[in-house]
C-alpha cells in the first residue's frame, strides 16, 4: 500500500541479490562477494521496509519467535512462501514482476509468473534447509498458544489508536488462526 517507485527500485534489486547470493553465502560463509552482496541486500530491504512497512509474514513470526524463542529471520524464512501464497490473489502483478527479475519466469500471463516466483521461493527454502516448526522442536498443541499470544498483543496496541498499526494488525489477527490452521495440516508442520 505504502510501496513507491523508490521502494521498488530497492526491493527488485533487494530479492535479486537474495536469490542470487544468499545460497551462496550460506553455503560458504568465507565467501566475500556473497557476503557483501548480501550486505547490500539487507540495506537495500531495510530502505523498503522503512518506507513501506512490511509484509504479513512478518506478523505471523512475531508471536512464534516470542514463544517459541525462533529468530525473527528464520520464522520469516518457516513461512514466507505460505504467507505469500495466501497473498498473491490480487497482487499477481507485482509477484510477477519479481519472478521476471529474477529469471524464474517470462511468462507473459501475470497469474502463471507470479505462480513462478512462489515455487522459486519454496526452492530456495528448501536449498537453504530452513526447518519446518515440526523441524524446529515445535509440536502442535503448544503452537495454539499463537494465537491466544495474538489476541494479548493485539490488545497491547490497541491504546495506540493510531489507524495503520491497528488496521494492519486486526487484517493479521483476523488471518492468523485460519492460516496456522490451515497450514498445519498441509506443510508447515
Amino acid at each position: 500500500r505504502k510501496a513507491n517507485p523508490v521502494t521498488d527500485i530497492y526491493c527488485l534489486d533487494a530479492i535479486k541479490k537474495i536469490f542470487t547470493y544468499l545460497p551462496v553465502a550460506a553455503k560458504d560463509g568465507t565467501n566475500r562477494k556473497a557476503r557483501e552482496e548480501m550486505a547490500l541486500a539487507a540495506f537495500e530491504a531495510g530502505v523498503c521496509i522503512n518506507n513501506s512497512s512490511v509484509t504479513i509474514v512478518h506478523g505471523m513470526s512475531r508471536p512464534i519467535g516470542a514463544l517459541f524463542h525462533v529468530p525473527h529471520g528464520i520464522s520469516n524464512a518457516m513461512l514466507i512462501a505460505e504467507c505469500l501464497s495466501w497473498a498473491l490473489e490480487g497482487t499477481y502483478e507485482r509477484f510477477a514482476q519479481i519472478a521476471r527479475a529474477i529469471g524464474c519466469s517470462q511468462s507473459a500471463d501475470d497469474k502463471t509468473a507470479a505462480e513462478s516466483f512462489i515455487e522459486a521461493l519454496k526452492e530456495l527454502m528448501k536449498e537453504l534447509e530452513v526447518p519446518t516448526l515440526a523441524q524446529y522442536g515445535i509440536n502442535y498443541e503448544e503452537f495454539k498458544k499463537v494465537e491466544v499470544k495474538s489476541k494479548e498483543v493485539k490488545s497491547k496496541l490497541d491504546y495506540l489508536n493510531h489507524h495503520l498499526i491497528n488496521n494492519e494488525f486486526e487484517t493479521e489477527y483476523q488471518y492468523n488462526h485460519e492460516f496456522y490452521y490451515w497450514d498445519l495440516q498441509n506443510n508447515l508442520l
